[in-house]
């Protein structure tokens, strides 16, 4: 059993996740596929971690854990 979930229900949770829970909306898996993830240039990225410096969170590129957030262990 993990969080929860008996063994015997783990197949059907595993189908859960496979359905798109959003099918029917403008956030649906199939409209988002066909959008291009955006070309991020130099003068971006410094924008951008500006920013994040402004926050308090981690720049671009860097690798961090943010409290609160799902995260794994190896």
């Amino acid at each position: 059993m993990f969080c929860g979930l008996p063994v015997s229900l783990a197949e059907l949770g595993v189908k859960a996740f496979e359905v798109d829970s959003q099918r029917n909306s403008i956030l649906a898996k199939s409209r988002l596929r066909r959008i291009k993830d955006p070309q991020l240039t130099l003068e971006m990225k410094a924008q951008l971690n500006e920013l994040l410096n402004k926050y308090g969170l981690p720049q671009i590129d860097e690798q961090a854990v943010i409290e609160g957030t799902l995260s794994y262990s190896d």
